[in-house]
């Protein structure tokens, strides 16, 4: 049996060939041990928190990148439904479709017959043939014409009836009989609608990429009457996915159902590894490292999803990823690790060269050499050998003293570029979660404000403010500024000239970044009383379509407060939020018009309704009591009168008044002069013209009424009947600005209505 012990005897021979070495090599050898393992220690330590730093960022990088596409995407797709839905709800849409429900006759069975001779007839018809005309050319098919004109991506646009049958069309349509296809039936879904996106498809033959959309078309009852469909050219949408680019290999696509959809001329690309599809279905966003289409990769993603939230929108489950090839995308983690390695090389020879040289004195205080050499190998970086002689010992201590000081600097080095990537990793996280909060902002005001905010606390400033360019008064209007004094420069409607000398006109003209380190030293710096502690100042031009639109100011209290990467930094910061502020200043008009839109169509059908439930009347002031009435409770006024005009004694008398309040008015019989200066409701008599007042504080007209007294807003509208004035319909409102110029017809038509029924 072998003895694998180790031997006494090999033991004592090692001991005694080390005793018999010189000092000399017992010192370099144990100078090298020890440089080599402090230094080895702090270049792993190096490599391993900057690699994992770098890699870090890299996959945060690219998970921005994907959700800011996809944001984009599900924006888009949010806004063409919207689009659609907006005309669903248009007056003459539901009634020329409900008209075409209501032509039908018999039963279910009978309607099917029917529709499926109709879809035969349009099949075999010309487009000159009188009954595919009439789809082609009505009045709600140049409607559906209209809406291709304003949405130019709408390539077709077509309405069906609750069975299928074509109403109408922007163009001819294969069919006329839509039932039987699934996208009307997943926007019918069982009578309980719902809005149907389907997956884009490219046209080999045309080269466009579209995407089938339907929406289903509700009565006022909130059932549905019909379905409306397009097709959506989403082409110059996908080619420009397809045009992002990360460095030499990085490439934006759809994941689309688990398949890569490469768009127009890609080639069929896909993920080698199933679980990082499995990975990448179950969560909204993220990076992983994985292998496709045969490269190890880096990939970024996220699902498409709006800003505003549409459910529908997410219910897709389409994501946009961004891959990379893996080596590229870690090659600054590579090349940090070749650096520091040659730079441990470098410090490791050095320590050789210097060993060398000590070695050759050895007749010194070697323990005051080696308890220097511990100490500093220990990590006391300032310990030093003591050298009081000039023979080679003295030497020794001296070159030893010479190389800790290039090792202490070496590291200082390090420990400075080492600090200098971290602040600037700060520095670009701050940026995204500046940009990341905007971009889930909808008001551009509130954006804006958010923004300010935000790189004022991310970036530790003393002031930020924008600006937006006002063409018609040619100055830099601040639109959101930050703390007290941001709020009194807002309160003041603080603006600069354009052709005012000054940092923000400067950067406003040049379209480039404004970089003042001491604005002490700066002729063309306009300073603030509000803000007096500003020693350097950053102004950055916002851009969006090539054009300036405003400038993002940023100012603090330490000179030279402002780098150079730090200016690049700002102004990538600056032209996504520019981009977010296009897109949001864009949906907040489009927003506001629909919302007008709605209001205004309401009160005409509660107009109506009044007017068509007092048509019943017969009796007048029974009338004049129910038309009050109605108004009070189906407009949500605080109150509603009508004064009758006696034309004998030139006086206006209250004939109808709602509530309690209107009795009383009546039993005192309440009336006012048509000749009083005082009195908007006689104003609106001798003018015959609608007098509307937002807030009765604030006009010397205003007559209040004791039994009245929460009134804060009024409209008097005159009832002219043939040129003739018989009285005033007059409306109040315990809330100030409850009636504006847009309500003034609405008031009028029922006004004439109720002239009408007094004459």
């Amino acid at each position: 049996m072998a003895d694998n012990s180790i031997s006494p005897v090999r033991t004592r021979g090692s001991f005694r060939v080390w005793a018999n070495l010189s000092q000399r090599v017992k010192l370099i050898l144990l100078f090298l041990a020890m440089a080599l393992l402090s230094v080895g220690t702090i270049a792993f330590l190096n490599i391993r928190s900057t690699s994992a730093a770098l890699t870090a960022q890299t996959n945060e990088n690219m998970t921005a990148l994907a959700v800011s596409e996809a944001r984009n995407i599900g924006t888009l797709l949010a806004k063409h439904v919207s689009a659609m839905q907006a005309f669903a709800l248009g007056e003459s849409t539901q009634e020329r479709v409900a008209a075409q429900n209501d032509a039908y006759s018999g039963g279910t069975e009978a309607i099917l017959s029917e529709l499926a001779k109709l879809d035969e007839q349009w099949v075999a018809a010309s487009d000159d043939d009188a009954f595919v005309r009439e789809r082609l050319n009505s009045e709600l098919a140049y409607e559906l014409k209209d809406v291709k004109t304003v949405v130019p991506d709408f390539a077709e646009v077509f309405l069906t009836d609750r069975y299928g049958g074509l109403v109408a069309a922007s163009d001819r349509t294969s069919d006329y009989y839509q039932a039987d296809e699934g996208w009307w039936q997943a926007a019918y879904n069982d009578g309980n609608g719902a809005v149907f996106i389907a997956l884009p498809e490219l046209d080999e033959s045309t080269g466009v990429i579209g995407i089938d959309m339907a929406v289903p078309v509700y009565d006022q009852s909130n059932e549905i009457i019909g379905i409306m469909r397009t097709t959506v050219d989403v082409t110059a949408l996908l080619d420009r996915l397809a045009e992002v680019k990360v460095g030499e290999t990085g490439e934006a696509h759809l994941l689309l159902e688990g398949e890569v959809f490469v768009g127009r001329g890609g080639e069929s690309e896909s993920f080698d590894d199933p679980t990082a599809l499995a990975q990448m279905e179950t969560s909204p966003t993220g990076a992983i490292a994985t292998s496709y289409d045969g490269h190890s990769s880096l990939v970024g993603y996220a699902t498409i999803s709006s800003p505003t939230g549409e459910q529908y929108i997410s219910d897709l489950g389409w994501k946009v990823f961004v891959h990379q090839d893996r080596g590229e995308a870690l090659a600054a983690v590579a090349l940090q690790t070749r650096n520091t390695a040659l730079l441990a090389l470098l410090i490791a020879g050095i320590a050789a060269v210097a060993a060398v040289v000590m070695g050759r004195a050895l007749t010194g205080p070697i323990v005051n050499l080696t308890n220097a050499m511990t100490q500093f190998t220990a990590g006391d970086m300032a310990a030093r050998a003591e050298s009081k002689s000039s023979d080679e010992i003295g030497a020794l201590a001296s070159n030893f003293n010479t190389m800790a000081e290039q090792v202490g600097d070496l590291l200082t080095t390090v420990q400075a570029r080492s600090a200098d990537l971290e602040e600037r990793t700060r520095e670009l996280e701050a940026s995204q979660r500046v940009t990341f909060a905007a971009s889930e902002r909808i008001s551009p005001d509130e954006m804006l404000g958010l923004v300010v905010d935000l790189v004022r606390d991310q970036f530790d400033l003393y002031h930020a403010q924008v600006y937006i360019v006002d063409e018609e008064k040619q100055a830099a209007v601040l639109r959101q500024s930050t703390g007290y004094a941001g709020s009194q420069l807002l309160q003041k409607g603080h603006q600069i000239p354009l052709d005012a000398t000054s940092l923000v006109s400067r950067a406003i003209h040049s379209g480039e970044p404004v970089l003042v380190a001491d604005v002490n030293q700066t002729q063309d710096w306009l300073p603030n009383p509000l803000l007096p502690e500003t020693q350097s100042e950053l102004v950055v031009p916002l851009k969006a379509g090539g054009r300036v639109i405003g400038v993002l100011d940023a100012q603090d209290m330490t000179p030279g407060r402002f780098s150079e990467s730090t200016v690049a930094l700002f102004q990538t910061m600056a032209d996504q939020v520019a981009f977010l502020f296009e897109n949001s200043d864009l949906l907040a008009r489009v927003t506001e018009q629909a919302e007008t839109l709605t209001v205004f169509t309401t009160q005409l059908r509660t107009a109506a309704e009044i007017a068509r439930q007092a048509s019943g009347v017969l009796d007048p002031e029974q009338l004049l009591q129910q038309v009050v009435e109605l108004m009070q409770s189906r407009f949500g006024l605080y109150h509603a009168h009508i004064y009758v005009l006696d034309e004998a004694t030139g006086q206006l008398n209250v004939r109808a008044g709602s509530g309690e309040v209107g009795r009383v008015l009546i039993e005192q019989g309440h009336a006012i002069p048509l000749d009083r200066e005082k009195s908007l409701v006689a104003r609106a008599a001798r003018t015959q013209e609608p007098v509307l007042i937002e807030d009765t504080t604030l006009e010397s007209d205003f007559m209040p009424n004791p039994l009245l007294p929460q009134t804060r807003s009024e409209l008097s509208v005159p009832l002219v009947a043939s040129g003739k004035v018989l009285g005033v319909l007059d409306m109040q409102d315990d809330q100030a600005g409850r009636f504006a110029e847009s309500d003034v017809d609405t008031y009028s038509t029922l006004a004439g209505q109720i002239a009408t029924a007094l004459q």
